[in-house]
C-alpha cells in the first residue's frame, strides 16, 4: 500500500488512549474474522493514515481524511494473511478496509 498513505504517523507518536483503538477495531470485526486473528488484539499494529487510495470505504465522506489503521495478522495458510481495518477518528467505527495484494 506504500505510496497511497502519505502522512503516516509512526506508532510511537500515538498516545496510549489511541492504542485502545486496536481493541475497538477487533471487537467490531465479525466473529469469523476474530477467530482467524493470530494472537489477540494486543498483537495488532496501529497507525494513522490519510485515506487517499487503496481503501474500500463504507462512508465516502472520510476520503482524504486521517483515520486509524489497525493491522491484524491472520492465522491462515494463504497470502495475504493480514487485514487492515480503518476506524473513524471521530466516531471509532469501522469506516473501511485496506486492500491487500
Amino acid at each position: 500500500m506504500g505510496e497511497q498513505f502519505a502522512g503516516i504517523k509512526e506508532c510511537s507518536d500515538i498516545s496510549s488512549s489511541e492504542q485502545d483503538i486496536r481493541e475497538i477495531a477487533f471487537n467490531k470485526l465479525d466473529s469469523e474474522t476474530q477467530k482467524k486473528v493470530k494472537g489477540t488484539w494486543k498483537n495488532s499494529k496501529i497507525s494513522i493514515k490519510a485515506i487517499t487510495g487503496g481503501v474500500r470505504l463504507t462512508d465516502e465522506s472520510y476520503w482524504g481524511k486521517d483515520a486509524y489503521c489497525v493491522e491484524f495478522i491472520l492465522d491462515v495458510n494463504y497470502v495475504p494473511n493480514n487485514i487492515f481495518v480503518f476506524i473513524g477518528m471521530d466516531n471509532h467505527k469501522i469506516i473501511g478496509y485496506g486492500l491487500v495484494d
